[in-house]
């Protein structure tokens, strides 16, 4: 095994034939460590409460869940439609899942998930991202769909987005939120996603 430069904390990787999973857990002592997670498909996201971590896949039983105090990742899929999770939010104790079909919420620490589509227009959710109490998706054709109820009503919040790319990242800092988009590079919102303004100088293609 090698050994990494001594810190503070260190991470923990997990992987099987076809996926690398690097969760952040806290190892006593600063080296690398590998376990197994028989997901069948790539790591998209991943996601904690307190001490609780969740991990997307694609494949297998789409979410899992690991505690610092355990050993394994246990599937925690029940309720969730279609085997992969794109993205994973948190709101509180409340947790969002997105995919290729839905948003789900779990309010039980994922044992078990319940759709949270309405007025979610476009379902095939590539990334989510909270904000406080307000939640936003990112979905194909260039949409970003703003909740300010955790996800029981959707409306959209694309103003000034142009083009029709997945909406494939989103992050916010403070009171700028960004969009990472599929052919039109990164968009800025300010406003809480009221209105939106291409940022791509200095990014080539």
């Amino acid at each position: 095994m090698k050994k990494l430069l001594p810190s503070k904390s260190t991470f923990r990787i997990f992987k099987s034939a076809s996926i690398t999973l690097l969760s952040l857990i806290a190892l006593s002592q600063a080296q690398w460590t590998i376990s197994t997670l028989n997901s069948g498909g790539p790591a998209y996201t991943f996601a904690s409460i307190g001490n609780e971590f969740y991990v997307g896949t694609n494949g297998g039983e789409a979410i899992y869940r690991y505690s610092e105090t355990g050993t394994t990742w246990t599937p925690a899929r029940n309720g969730i439609t279609k085997s992969n999770v794109r993205s994973i939010a948190v709101i509180g104790s409340s947790i969002f899942a997105g995919n290729y079909g839905a948003v789900f919420r779990s309010t039980d620490k994922a044992a078990s998930w319940t759709k949270v589509n309405n007025g979610l227009t476009d379902s095939l959710v590539h990334s989510l991202v909270a904000s406080g109490t307000t939640l936003f998706a990112g979905t194909d054709g260039g949409k970003i769909f703003r909740s300010t109820d955790t996800g029981d009503n959707w409306n959209l919040a694309n103003t000034g987005l142009i083009g029709n790319g997945y909406v494939f990242a989103l992050i916010m800092s403070g009171n700028t939120l960004l969009a990472g988009t599929a052919g039109n590079g990164i968009f800025r919102s300010t406003d809480n996603g009221d209105s939106w303004s291409q940022v791509v100088t200095g990014i080539t293609t």
